[in-house]
C-alpha cells in the first residue's frame, strides 16, 4: 500500500465529507481520528465509507501517533477537518514511488472569497507545513507541531533528506456568512492588537493544529494564573469557526473559572443570538443591564440586544438599544445600518435617517452614511448625502470617488468615467479608483484610456496588470490564451486576483463580459473554483447561475455554507425536490440552522 491519508476532525461536520473526497481519488487508505467531537463529524465521516477512530481530547503528539500506528501505507499524509488537498496531485503517486526523500513540507494556502472586489484581498505567503512523510517504525510525535516528528527520523537514519513540495493544502475554504461578522463578531468583539497581539487572530483562526493547543493552553492559564485573557480569545475563534457546541463548553467552564467577568455572559448572549435563540439571548443580556460596567461593555451590550430585538421583531425596543449603542459609538457601521432599517420600517423616525443626518456632521460621518445608503441599494439618498459633504473641500476626491461609485449603479456612465479621471493620484483609494475605469472601459469602450490604465496599474507595483492585460487582448482583440506559472502560489495568487475582478464583472457588466472571465477561471483547472463562483453568483442573486456552480461543486462532497446557499438558490428557481433533498442532507449534519446571506 503506497499511500494512506490520516484526517483528524474535531467539530468539522460542516466540512468532513470535502476534506475526505479531496483525497479519495489519490490516497489507497483514509482514517479519520475524531477528537471527542460534539456534533456529528465521525458519522458522517463513516457515511463516506472511511475507517473512523475516535479518543479523547488529548495531546497534539498523542492524537498524532495514535493514528500513525494505524496506518499501512508506505507514506502518510496528515490533514483536518476544514483542509482540502489541492486537486493538482496527478503526479504524486510516481513522486511517491520513485522518491529517497523521507518527507516533504507542504504549503498551506488560505482561499478566501472577497467582500466585493480586488481591493478586500489581502494575500499572504503560504505557510509551509511538514504533513507528508514515509511511514516508518520508531518514528513518532514528541512536540505541539507536526514538525517535532523530524527528531526521531535523525534518530532513526543517518542520511535523510526533506524537501518542499508543491502541491498546496487548501484551509479557509469556506468562510460562514457574513451575517456573522458584519452583525456580530467584528461590530461586537473587535480586537485591538493590544488585546489580541499582532495579526494573532489572522494567522491562528484558521490553522486546525494550533487551535486546539490555544484552548488547552487557554485553560491552563486560567486555573494557574486565575488570567481569562487566552479564554476570551479562543471563545472567539471557536465562534468563528462555526463550533458552537464547543464554544457553548468553552463558556460555561470559563463562567465558573471567571464568575464575575462580564465579557462571558456577553459571549453566551451572542452564541444564543447566533443559533437564533433571540429570546434566550434577550434574557442572557439583560442580567448585565444594572451592572456597572466599562464604556465598551456597555456598547456591545446594547448592540447585542438590538440585534436580539430586531430577530424577534420587537422593532421598538431593537430601535431603543441600537440608539443607546450609537451615543456610545458614533461611528460604527453596524449600528448605523440598523438605525437605517429600522427608521425604513418606519419604527421612531426620530431615531433614524434624520437623527442620523444631523449628528453624523463631520466629513467623514457623511461619507460614513453615504457609504451605508450605498450599500443598502439606496443610491439617491447617498447622493444627497454626498452633496452635503461637497462642502468640505479636504475630501473632494472622496466624494468623486463615492458619486462616481453609485452613477455606476445608476448606469450614468460617462460622468462617472469624468469624475474618476479627476481624482488625484495621492487618494487613499486610487487603486481600486483604477479597476473601476476599468470596468467602465468594458461597458463604455474607449480605447487610449484602456491602455492608460492597464500601464497606470503596472507603474503602480500592482499584480493585477498581467491578468488586465490578458482580459483586454481576448475581450478587445479575440485573441487565444494560455497560462504558465513559475510556481503553485504565483497559480492561486492569479486565481485569486480572477475570482475577485469576476466579482465587480458581476455586479456591474453583461454576460459576454463575465463569461471571459469565467473562461480565465476554468482554464486554470483549479477544483474549489466552482464553489466561488457559484457563491458570488448567489451574492448577487443570480439565482440560475448560482445554481448550477453550486450543483458542480456539491458534487466534490458537502459542506455546509454551499450547501445552504444551494437550498436557497432551489428555492428562489421553486426547484421544491431538490430543495427537500438537500434540506435532509442538512438534517444530518446535526442542530445547525439554515444559514443563508443574499446579499
Amino acid at each position: 500500500m503506497l499511500l494512506t491519508a490520516c484526517v483528524i476532525v474535531q467539530d468539522r461536520v460542516d466540512y468532513i465529507a470535502r476534506t475526505i473526497n479531496s483525497v479519495k481519488g489519490l490516497a489507497d487508505e483514509i482514517l479519520v481520528l475524531d477528537i471527542d467531537s460534539y456534533d456529528r463529524s465521525a458519522a458522517v465521516a463513516a457515511d463516506c465509507g472511511v475507517r473512523v477512530y475516535s479518543c479523547n481530547d488529548s495531546s497534539f503528539a498523542e492524537t498524532r501517533n495514535y493514528i500513525l500506528k494505524k496506518a499501512e501505507g508506505d507514506w502518510v499524509l496528515f490533514l483536518h477537518g476544514g483542509e482540502e488537498l489541492a486537486s493538482d496531485y496527478n503526479q504524486l503517486r510516481l513522486l511517491l514511488k520513485q522518491s529517497d526523500n523521507f518527507g516533504f513540507y507542504l504549503p498551506i494556502i488560505s482561499l478566501a472569497l472577497p467582500d466585493r472586489g480586488p481591493e478586500d484581498l489581502d494575500l499572504e505567503m503560504p505557510c509551509l507545513v511538514f504533513r507528508l512523510l514515509r511511514n516508518k517504525q520508531g518514528m513518532c510525535f514528541k512536540g505541539e507541531d507536526y514538525g517535532s516528528i523530524i527528531k526521531s527520523i535523525y534518530r532513526n537514519t543517518r542520511k535523510m533528506s526533506i524537501k518542499t513540495l508543491q502541491l498546496p493544502i487548501i484551509t479557509n475554504c469556506y468562510q460562514y456568512p457574513k451575517f456573522y461578522t458584519s452583525q456580530g463578531l467584528t461590530a461586537v468583539f473587535p480586537y485591538s492588537q493590544e488585546i489580541s497581539g499582532e495579526n494573532f487572530l489572522k494567522k491562528v483562526e484558521n490553522r486546525e493544529d494550533i487551535v486546539g493547543g490555544i484552548i488547552q493552553e487557554a485553560y491552563k492559564e486560567a486555573a494557574e494564573e486565575n488570567n481569562c485573557h487566552l479564554l476570551d480569545k479562543a471563545i472567539y475563534i471557536l465562534l468563528n469557526q462555526g463550533k458552537f457546541l464547543r464554544a457553548e463548553r468553552v463558556i460555561k467552564q470559563a463562567e465558573e473559572f471567571f464568575p464575575g467577568e462580564f465579557t462571558f455572559a456577553l459571549w453566551e448572549g451572542y452564541l444564543r443570538f447566533v443559533l437564533k435563540d433571540y429570546q434566550q439571548a434577550i434574557i442572557c443580556l439583560q442580567k448585565l443591564l444594572n451592572k456597572e460596567k466599562d464604556k465598551n461593555i456597555n456598547f456591545k451590550l446594547y448592540f447585542l440586544l438590538g440585534l436580539a430585538y430586531k430577530g424577534i421583531r420587537h422593532f421598538k425596543k431593537a430601535n431603543y438599544f441600537f440608539g443607546r449603542a450609537h451615543r456610545l459609538d458614533r461611528c460604527n457601521k453596524a449600528v448605523i445600518s440598523n438605525l437605517i432599517d429600522l427608521e425604513k420600517k418606519g419604527i421612531n423616525k426620530l431615531e433614524g435617517y434624520s437623527y442620523l443626518r444631523e449628528r453624523l456632521v463631520s466629513p467623514q460621518g457623511k461619507l460614513l452614511l453615504a457609504d451605508i445608503y450605498y450599500h443598502c441599494g439606496d443610491y439617491y439618498t447617498a447622493l444627497d448625502i454626498l452633496k452635503e459633504a461637497l462642502e468640505f473641500k479636504e475630501i473632494k476626491d472622496s466624494y468623486y470617488y463615492w458619486k462616481a461609485r453609485i452613477l455606476l449603479k445608476t448606469k450614468d456612465y460617462r460622468l462617472a468615467l469624468k469624475l474618476l479621471r479627476s481624482i488625484s493620484p495621492a487618494f487613499k483609494h486610487f487603486k481600486d479608483t483604477l479597476k473601476h475605469r476599468w470596468i467602465l472601459n468594458i461597458l463604455l469602450p474607449v480605447d487610449k484610456e484602456f491602455k492608460s490604465i492597464v500601464n497606470q496599474i503596472k507603474l503602480l507595483g500592482d499584480s493585477d496588470w498581467e491578468l488586465l492585460k490578458l482580459y483586454n487582448n481576448i475581450y478587445f482583440k479575440g485573441k487565444d490564451f494560455s497560462f504558465h506559472f513559475n510556481n503553485i502560489l504565483s497559480k492561486y495568487k492569479f486565481y485569486e486576483k480572477a475570482v475577485a475582478y469576476l466579482s465587480l464583472l458581476i455586479e456591474y457588466c453583461d454576460d459576454r463580459a463575465v463569461e471571459i472571465m469565467l473562461d480565465i477561471i476554468k482554464k486554470l483547472k483549479i477544483r474549489e473554483s466552482d464553489r466561488y463562483i457559484g457563491k458570488l453568483f448567489f451574492r448577487y442573486a443570480k439565482w440560475d447561475k448560482a445554481y448550477y456552480y453550486l450543483k458542480k461543486d456539491l458534487s466534490n462532497g458537502f459542506a455546509l455554507p454551499e450547501l445552504s446557499c444551494f437550498i436557497e438558490s432551489c428555492r428562489q428557481l421553486d426547484r421544491s425536490c431538490e430543495e427537500k433533498k438537500c434540506l435532509q442532507i442538512l438534517k444530518k449534519m446535526g442542530n445547525y440552522q439554515l444559514i443563508v446571506n443574499k446579499n
